[in-house]
């Protein structure tokens, strides 16, 4: 199955994730937004790394694993005849981190790379250093898919999977260098991706919401305490949070982690699905990335007509006055009855479409022999007239789109997004 980027939420898989991703989490409570209000867990239990659940959940699959870490004794009880421990510092050089490729010939071919890898520092945008979060969110995870690619391409086969975060599509208070190398990460995979997909390789970026693991422990989350007096209240918040949701986020971590198995291996959940490069998990996940969606997409029509008006005069000119163009051709063929006017006017209508139109005038001698066979005149005409009608419909369509999606259930939703995925294609 190839991979490539499709519409998030127009896709199958997404569709029926939209429910199973509420079995990942519990309701929120408390007093807290409903985006953050941690349940109440059972705060003495042991929470896991999501890598460690990782290699348990792919080898009780019967698969083999080869499983790294910044130092390989602290994942030695792992090591058995399905597991080979390697010691890989993600912030080496790519020379360092190339040495991956020596494990080519312990269980023979690689069918997955699972890149997951990352933690948080947190506080103040203004006085966040960037550097040391970039080098491991950002550079590690692109630097082992280096070295791993040029196996999958002789092989022309196989699956990357990046442990990303609703915080690289998302922007998130006290967590802008955290944002800043996922939001980086996501847009190198996503142009990767249009590079590899034609050998036969997939890249899957999980955009995790809070999950039942260790990232919001001391080792994974450094949270700064500003001295400056404007973010003291800030901070605090920040603080009460953290201690209030720490061992009690929503997600189970473990049925995260068997839906990105069955992603990357095409089985359950996904059997026969192509599965999309952004796989949303948790509710709270789902639900930011969907009203962030929502939020792009309801000033589209301002937007659209903003953003065209930043061009060359004639195409705004034709955004701004298609109802006069529309008049005027209309006296044209009243008063003419000749399709001079009209190859003139329908060109300039046709340049939001192809801007070369403009250099397609079309003379007197050219329309003399155009109009020789009466029955193309008249259908060149209507198709010029169809190039003034179409914008204005589509318009007319696009704004009653967006009304009803303004109003629309989360299920009526998918449906109209499903039906825009159909027409583009």
């Amino acid at each position: 199955m190839k991979g490539r980027g499709i519409d998030l939420y127009s896709h199958p898989l997404i569709q029926t994730l939209f429910s199973i991703s509420q079995l990942l989490n519990q309701r929120p409570s408390g007093n807290l937004p409903p985006k953050y209000a941690p349940t109440h867990l059972a705060r003495d239990r042991l929470f896991l790394w999501l890598g460690e659940i990782f290699v348990s959940s792919i080898v009780a699959r019967g698969d083999r694993v080869i499983a790294t870490a910044r130092n390989a004794s602290d994942i030695s009880h792992f090591k058995s005849e399905n597991i080979a421990i390697l010691d890989l510092d993600i912030t080496s050089s790519q020379e360092g981190i190339d040495k991956v490729q020596s494990t080519l010939g312990l269980f023979g071919e690689i069918d997955v790379l699972v890149n997951n890898v990352g933690y948080i520092e947190g506080g103040p945008f203004e006085e966040l250093p960037y550097l040391v979060q970039f080098e491991t969110n950002f550079f590690g995870p692109p630097k082992v898919t280096r070295a791993i690619l040029p196996h999958f391409r002789e092989k022309r086969g196989g699956t990357v999977v990046y442990v990303s975060s609703k915080a690289g599509f998302v922007g998130e208070v006290s967590a802008s260098a955290y944002c800043n190398s996922k939001f980086a990460l996501e847009g190198v995979v996503e142009s990767m991706q249009n590079e590899i997909a034609s050998f036969g390789i997939k890249s899957i970026l999980i955009e995790l919401g809070f999950f039942r693991t260790r990232l919001l422990d001391d080792k994974s989350l450094k949270q700064m305490n500003s001295p400056i007096n404007d973010y003291i209240e800030l901070d605090r918040g920040i603080q009460k949070w953290l201690a209030n949701m720490k061992g009690a986020q929503p997600g189970d971590p473990k049925k995260a982690v068997e839906l990105v198995i069955d992603s990357a291996r095409s089985e359950g959940l996904a059997k026969n699905k192509e599965v999309p490069i952004r796989l949303p998990l948790g509710s709270d996940s789902l639900a930011v990335i969907r009203a962030k969606c929502l939020q792009l997409g309801c000033p589209f029509a301002y937007l659209h007509n903003a953003g065209n008006d930043a061009n060359f005069t004639l195409r705004a000119l034709l955004l701004q006055g298609i109802k006069a163009l529309e008049n005027e051709i209309r006296d044209i063929i009243g008063k003419r009855g000749t399709l001079e006017g009209i190859e003139t006017l329908g060109s300039i209508a046709a340049i939001p479409e192809s801007m070369t139109m403009v250099g397609r005038l079309q003379t007197n001698s050219e329309l003399e022999m155009r109009n020789a066979n009466e029955g193309k005149g008249r259908q060149r005409k209507e198709r010029r007239l169809q190039m003034i009608r179409i914008p204005k419909e589509q318009e007319q369509i696009r704004e009653a789109r967006r009304q009803k999606r303004l109003h629309a259930t989360p299920e009526k939703l998918m449906s109209l997004e499903r039906e825009d995925e159909l027409r583009r294609r």
